[in-house]
């Protein structure tokens, strides 16, 4: 077997297999990830509990245009139901 020269340090090849993992997250970007995604979680449900209020008050508005809807309707039925009883002409 033939024995290969090493042209550099420990050192070296060691600094040179460390850069090659510069890109990778450590334990201290994932903890900072992790804080700001429970950040965005508590926001998210903050935001989900005023949409629930507003969509809890439309009900209620939509409920009262439908009874208005209704109400009309009934009173063009009563209105023409009474037209026809009553005598026009001679």
């Amino acid at each position: 077997m033939a024995t290969t020269e090493q042209t550099s340090s420990l050192g070296e090849r060691v600094s040179r297999i460390e850069g090659g993992y510069e890109h990778l997250a450590t334990k201290a970007d994932l903890a900072r990830v992790e804080a700001e995604l429970a950040q965005m979680k508590a926001e998210l449900k903050t935001d989900i509990g005023r949409l629930d209020g507003k969509i809890a008050g439309m009900d209620g508005e939509i409920r009262g245009i439908k009874w208005w809807i209704v109400s009309i309707g009934a009173a063009a039925v009563a209105l023409s139901s009474l037209a026809q009883l009553l005598p026009f002409g001679g």
